[in-house]
């Protein structure tokens, strides 16, 4: 027994909470498996003593990022495909990693944190500094003029310093979060301001124009920023306040506005009037009113593709659906109405997100309870509590009186009716 105990004890260390699963497609060597399988269900991939920090998946590939127990220092892994550089490998190596193998260039930052969008790849060090490596064909990567011409990027590289408006001068930025998405990227700094660079075909660097940004620059209509969430061609993010701002393309009702229009004064015969023009993107961030107006406080967002959903403070669940309105919607792992989503994360470049709630004990089971329809009541039975819902409902319409004895008595639970016939009342 003692043996058997043992046993079950180092299972479970060995298998703890320091194990990384995978599952999905497989034909790029994404999944670290060690081969092109792919995998329906959960596959545990690895598993160590040593605390996994973060992992993120990009189009083909994937990262991991774990603390070595020895030195304290973090080591970064990744595996999957690596044409574009995205597993952050010298060029003269092979172009897939079948296995996890450790990017040398980051051995020796104090990484934090990993992410992954598309073909490119990101690292968030400590002290604020945020290098990037992949696919650079959009200048989602943030290098600068120095790497505007170079479509593959295969080493991390540190993200340029922003250019100030207000000094004219460069300043670098300490960030503290970032995204990045297949063709555009964004961060936050400690200051709450938020920045964003790369493609920029529908406003969805939020800069007030649609000109493609090659480091990162101000988004000057957002302050005080603590979230920031991007899709294929709009963005989203969270102030302070729990406000949500959204701006980009408004296909599909993505932004939550509605439909927008844009009034302009035009002259037909010498006589001035206004016509309506119905709007494709927005190229501003613009507050979602539909929320607020509810006192719904947003607390996380995440965009996919052409989605955007977001979680307010007390868990609920908000989708972004034609017309255009966000509506509460039950997501498919809350069976219950008391549920709350505690965490909400969509992968870059996917078309479906993943929701977690906190673990909790299920209520207990409670049997229904009601009154026994003979005058003498057996003492065994409790005593009245609320009455059967069907006996209720036939009282309210004035036929309680005339209903038999033995339909009320099949619609008492079973369990009353054998304690009934235990205690030697007739069950008939």
């Amino acid at each position: 027994m003692e043996a058997s105990r043992k046993k079950d004890q180092a299972r479970r260390g060995q298998i703890g909470e320091y194990s990384v699963y995978v599952w999905g497609r497989g034909d790029d060597f994404q999944l670290g498996t060690g081969h092109k399988r792919n995998r329906q269900l959960p596959t545990l991939v690895c598993h160590a003593k040593c605390p996994v920090r973060s992992v993120a998946c990009g189009a083909s590939h994937t990262l991991m990022l774990f603390e070595m127990p020895h030195n304290q220092e973090m080591l970064v892994l990744a595996w999957g495909e690596g044409q574009h550089g995205q597993l952050g490998f010298r060029p003269d190596s092979t172009m897939q990693k079948i296995m996890p193998g450790a990017i040398e260039a980051l051995a020796k930052l104090q990484v934090t944190k990993v992410g992954a969008g598309g073909n490119s790849s990101w690292a968030l060090t400590a002290d604020g500094k945020l290098y990037t490596w992949g696919d650079n064909s959009h200048q989602q990567l943030g290098l600068g003029a120095a790497h505007r011409h170079t479509e593959r990027v295969f080493a991390p590289t540190l993200v340029s310093p922003t250019w100030e408006t207000s000094s004219m001068q460069m300043r670098p930025v300490t960030f503290v979060h970032a995204v990045m998405h297949r063709r555009h990227a964004g961060g936050i700094d400690d200051a709450g301001v938020a920045y964003t660079w790369g493609h920029n075909s529908m406003g969805q660097l939020g800069h007030g124009d649609r000109v493609a940004k090659n480091l990162p620059t101000r988004v000057l209509k957002l302050t005080s920023a603590v979230s920031l969430a991007l899709g294929m061609s709009h963005s989203a993010a969270v102030d302070s306040h729990h406000h949500l701002w959204t701006w980009g393309d408004l296909g599909e009702g993505r932004l939550g506005h509605g439909v927008q229009y844009s009034e302009e004064k035009v002259m037909h015969d010498g006589i001035p009037s206004r016509e309506r023009h119905k709007l494709d993107f927005l190229v501003e961030p613009r507050r979602v009113d539909f929320l607020r107006v509810r006192h719904s406080h947003v607390a996380a967002v995440a965009c996919g593709d052409r989605f955007t959903v977001a979680v307010d403070r007390r868990g609920h669940l908000w989708s972004w659906v034609l017309p255009a309105s966000p509506c509460p919607v039950l997501p498919a792992l809350a069976a219950a109405r008391d549920d709350t989503v505690c965490h909400l994360a969509a992968t870059p470049g996917c078309r479906h997100l993943r929701a977690a709630r906190p673990r909790r004990r299920p209520p207990p089971l409670r049997l229904p309870r009601a009154v026994p329809p003979h005058p003498r009541r057996c003492p065994a039975l409790p005593r009245a509590g609320p009455r059967c819902p069907a006996l209720t409902a036939a009282h309210a319409r004035g036929a309680g009186s005339r209903m038999s004895r033995a339909l009320r008595i099949a619609l008492q639970p079973l369990d009353m009716r054998s304690r009934r016939s235990s205690c030697g009342a007739p069950a008939r």
